[in-house]
Parts: structure tokens; sequence; C-alpha cells
């Protein structure tokens, strides 16, 4: 079991070696009291998050949902090797623009192979992460243009 912390500012993701806490839609400007929801997802070197806290505000843990992503990667003639933002929960579907190339991804990990180089593709694949509802202190001040939260990420590791 690891602790880890994230700090997240607003219209920003945390992004750590064991979870990745990121915005449910895109709304990123919040008053205080507003509830905000984001996504936690488990990074390669756990299994599971088991628990997330936080000293500013209240977190309400919703349930497991999947959510569909695209994205577009770019492989140059010395980079045969990317990663997705998030571990895939199966196929993961990939075309490539203007050039045809072998590309593998397995739908198991995070990486995609590109066997023909260079190209650029797009790459399309559903995740599993945890949504929660945060709700900011009804105090909190904003200090410039951010307001960092601290939340606590118990995982499972591998």
């Amino acid at each position: 079991m690891s602790d880890v912390t994230a700090v997240v500012s607003f219209g920003e993701a945390a992004d750590t070696d064991f979870a990745v806490i990121d915005f449910d839609g895109d709304v990123t400007a919040f008053l205080p009291g507003d509830d905000v929801f984001i996504l936690v997802h488990h990074g390669d070197d756990v299994d599971e998050i088991r628990a997330v806290d936080t000293a500013n505000g209240t977190i309400e843990r919703l349930g497991t949902v999947i959510r569909e992503n695209e994205v577009e990667l770019s492989f140059a003639p010395d980079k045969a090797v990317a990663e997705l933002p998030h571990i895939p929960t199966g196929a993961v579907s990939v075309s490539s623009f203007g050039v045809e190339s072998q590309i593998e991804a397995d739908g198991l990990s995070k990486q995609v192979l590109a066997l023909t180089m260079p190209v650029v593709v797009n790459v399309k694949y559903s995740y599993k992460a945890t949504r929660y509802r945060y709700r900011l202190p009804d105090d909190f001040v904003l200090s410039g243009d951010s307001f960092p939260v601290d939340f606590y990420v118990e995982t499972g590791a591998k």
C-alpha cells in the first residue's frame, strides 16, 4: 500500500506514478461551496485506488465510470514508443494520418509502439476511473488564479 499526495490547481490535472486526478467535464472555474467532479485513475505501478481524501473541503466517492478518450500521438524516426494518458480497458483503435503504418497497442498498458516511422496517429480507447464529488470549502480563499488542493490517494501497489 502506498500513499501519494497529488496537488491539483483548478484548470490542471495532477499526474504521479501512482494516480492521475483529472476534472470530469469542461468546467474549471468554481465558487465556494460548488461541487467539483473529478476522475481518479491508477497508474501503471498500482492495481487500484483504495481511497481518496482531502484536508481542504469534502470528498465523496460516487463509483466507477468508463470514459472514452481520443488522443493524437506523434512518432519521430528516433521515437518508436509513446504512452497513452490512461490504461485502456480493452481494444484500442488506431488510424494514421496520410501514411500507412503498423502500430501495436495491446489494450492492457499505456504503451503504443510504431513499427513504421515517422507517423502521426489518432488513438481511440476507453478507460476506467473512479468518480468523486469534491466540494470546495465555503470559506476558501483564492490565491492568484489557482486554489491548490491536496488529495491523499491510497493505492494498492502491484
